[in-house]
């Protein structure tokens, strides 16, 4: 039997923490926030890049793997000509 200080530490630790999102504007902060992460946390030069994303899809259009969805992000943007254009615009934009 493995003692409780075996599972301590930051691990195992602090590490959930979920929201409610209330609102389709506070849905898509979060997405751009997030998008942008690697970025900011220098990992890549370009979002795109960066594989572990839902960026390429939601940006481009690019096919990621079948239980990826992003009708809920991209349905936000259904008025334009273009909604991948648009997302990306967004993106590059958000400054946090």
């Amino acid at each position: 039997m493995l003692s409780g200080r075996c599972r301590s530490g930051h691990l195992f630790q602090g590490r959930y923490k979920s929201i409610i999102i209330q609102n389709d504007a506070y849905m898509l902060q979060l997405s751009y926030n997030i998008q942008r992460n690697p970025l900011r946390a220098g990992i890549v030069r370009r979002l795109a890049s960066y594989r572990w994303s839902s960026y390429s899809a939601n940006a481009y259009g690019r096919q990621l793997p079948k239980w990826l969805s992003t009708d809920l992000i991209l349905d936000q943007f259904a008025g334009g000509q273009d909604c991948h254009r648009s997302y990306r615009e967004k993106v590059q934009k958000y400054a946090s």
